[in-house]
């Protein structure tokens, strides 16, 4: 739904699953920017309080669309795109709180820097569900900004997964569909680091902007996929899985398949570790022993036979 009748500039997207504590909170964080978004879809992901009811008047402007059955965050995030329009289009989850001039300071850089795809900006994490602290170390401040390309940003990621979020990312839409698959943003195959596999696919073909400030607050809750590290390392197995796949298409010019082969080993190793943890031997050998199989690697042969002598 546009917000001021004029053809969209910024498009936002927000999924969300029986959020009642954060919803709004996330939405008034929105409505509070210098730069204002043109529209805001809500995409309820069937869950069992309608984010109907949760907002209920509260965002006239704010369209919700509603899943019939709970299909996952990254089919929400698809979902939204195909009904918005937006030059710059914005990832929301919906428990995060944006400083005010976040979009400003995003959107302002993208358009100083036209071959830069994306604004990532940095972000206070909150591990403890209270904001305040953070919120209250909010500064006006000119942004510090850096501009990765490809080869450097790609670089940059890999070794700092955790640096870039969606909630903090404006995405200029032409690139965004360069990177897509069949209109899908976020691949329906790829589940858990859903981000992660769009952010490389971006990284990988365009310059980036990064500002340094922080720009609001990342909330990880109790249930954050972040938290499970079983389900963290084996999604990450399905992304890197994927964009090995991507790279031999040479749909990932500037990062080269030894090195996606190199961390897809990396995730493969820590998983298996994470089922050892838990207990499962057998599973972790024999996860490990596959994924050998379809590539060797020195380090994943070794983990394997101490896990053998039972080393590990």
């Amino acid at each position: 739904m546009l917000m001021n009748g004029k053809s969209p500039y910024i498009s936002v997207v927000i999924p969300t699953y029986s959020d009642p504590d954060t919803l709004g909170v996330t939405l008034k964080s929105l409505m509070q920017q210098s730069l204002q978004a043109d529209e805001i879809v809500v995409v309820d992901d069937c869950g069992d309080i309608p984010a109907s009811d949760i907002l209920k008047d509260s965002f006239p402007d704010v369209k919700i669309i509603r899943h019939d059955v709970n299909k996952g965050v990254h089919f929400a995030r698809n979902t939204g795109y195909a009904e918005v329009s937006g030059e710059f289009i914005f990832f929301l989850d919906a428990d995060d709180i944006l400083f005010p001039d976040f979009l400003e300071n995003a959107v302002r850089a993208l358009e100083k820097n036209q071959d830069a795809a994306v604004c990532f900006g940095n972000f206070y994490r909150c591990l403890d569900g209270n904001p305040e602290p953070y919120i209250q170390m909010y500064r006006k401040a000119a942004p510090e900004i850096q501009k990765y390309q490809p080869n450097e940003g790609i670089v940059f990621y890999l070794e700092n997964t955790g640096a870039f979020i969606p909630s903090f990312t404006i995405i200029r839409r032409t690139m965004l569909e360069d990177v897509s698959r069949n209109g899908q943003v976020f691949f329906e195959d790829v589940w858990g680091n859903e981000d992660f596999h769009l952010f490389v696919r971006l990284l990988a073909n365009f310059p980036v902007m990064y500002i340094k400030n922080e720009q609001g607050v990342y909330f990880i809750q109790p249930s954050s996929l972040s938290r499970n590290y079983q389900k963290v390392w084996l999604s990450r197995c399905v992304a890197m899985n994927s964009l090995v796949s991507l790279a031999k298409e040479k749909r990932l010019p500037h990062i080269p398949v030894s090195t996606l082969a190199k961390h897809l080993h990396v995730a493969s190793r820590k998983y298996a570790m994470s089922l050892l943890r838990a207990g499962e031997r057998k599973a972790a050998k024999e996860f490990l022993a596959q994924k050998i199989r379809q590539s060797p690697n020195a380090k994943s042969i070794v983990l394997y036979m101490l896990m053998g002598l039972r080393i590990y």
